[in-house]
């Protein structure tokens, strides 16, 4: 039998006949039967363990990476399941012995019936959760756990069992909400740390573009005063070196000798060629003229 269904040793191949049993497991099938397109009988019971016949062809495919075939004639199997309701029907109406209760019954019946057999073996609610070992028949199982000591435990303790579970549940949602804002929060951070860096870098950048151009101001301005200076612009060198500044006096050729030197000068840093003397700017010396020689 491919099902976990219970019945009376060889009854179960003695009242399915041989044609309705399942090619692969070659048992008589329990609920859900398919068949392949030539007709050849599969289980495909669900919800009972083991896994059906169907479930097990399926699933070695896809290990298999080829296309569930039928174990007799080798025919793929169809990805929509067709389903032999005559051959479920025929099976579901054979005669079954329950193997605890030896009441007979029709074959579709007997799994329901198993479920609420009081012959059907059966153990203590409390054996997983509490550890009792007490097994017996279903009839006896409601008088043990009216004085099973693990049965009253579990049923005290079971209400704040179930409440501390309900508070770790929301807990771990809530340190779930807490973990995904926190990951929010660092990449904000991470975003606004290279947002950061790149202000910094164009921050350096202006500095020395301001930089350049400072030097690049001050090197016309020396150049404007050098050239002023050396053709004697006295309204140039005015204007670059700042001297005419409101309610000061013009400049004469004395004056100038001064400006350029507490003013101009200094702001324009003027490197004047070796030998060239502000008062040569203020006033470009004359050669003086030759005197003639006395005659003798």
């Amino acid at each position: 039998m491919s099902s976990g269904v219970e019945t009376e040793a060889n009854d179960d191949q003695d009242t399915v006949p041989e044609h309705l049993h399942c090619v692969t497991c070659f048992g008589g099938p329990w609920g859900r039967i398919e068949q392949c397109t030539n007709g050849h009988l599969l289980c495909a019971h669900a919800g009972v363990e083991p896994p059906s016949c169907v479930s097990k062809l399926r699933a070695q495919a896809l290990v298999d990476r080829e296309h569930p075939k039928c174990p007799t004639c080798r025919t793929e199997l169809v990805d929509t399941p067709s389903r032999a309701l005559t051959a479920e029907q025929t099976i579901a109406a054979l005669p079954v012995i329950c193997c605890h209760c030896k009441n007979s019954m029709q074959r579709g019946s007997l799994i329901d019936h198993q479920g609420v057999c009081p012959r059907a073996p059966v153990v203590c609610a409390a054996k997983d959760d509490g550890g009792c070992g007490w097994e017996g028949p279903r009839a006896n199982q409601v008088e043990h756990e009216k004085t099973c000591v693990y049965v009253v435990v579990l049923a005290k303790i079971g209400p704040l069992r179930a409440n501390f579970e309900g508070q770790i549940l929301g807990l771990k949602a809530s340190n779930a909400t807490f973990v995904g804002q926190i990951q929010e929060l660092q990449a904000s951070k991470e975003t606004s740390e290279g947002q950061i860096l790149e202000l910094k870098a164009s921050h350096t950048k202006l500095e020395e573009e301001h930089k350049k151009l400072e030097q690049q101001h001050d090197k016309l301005q020396r150049d404007m005063l050098l050239r002023a200076a050396t053709l004697g612009d006295v309204r140039t060198l005015s204007q670059v070196g700042g001297a005419e500044a409101s309610g000061s006096p013009p400049l004469t050729p004395r004056s100038l000798h001064v400006h350029m030197t507490t003013k101009a000068a200094k702001r324009a840093r003027l490197t004047l060629p070796p030998g060239f003397a502000y008062e040569d700017v203020a006033k470009p010396t004359q050669p003086s003229p030759a005197r003639p020689r006395a005659r003798e």
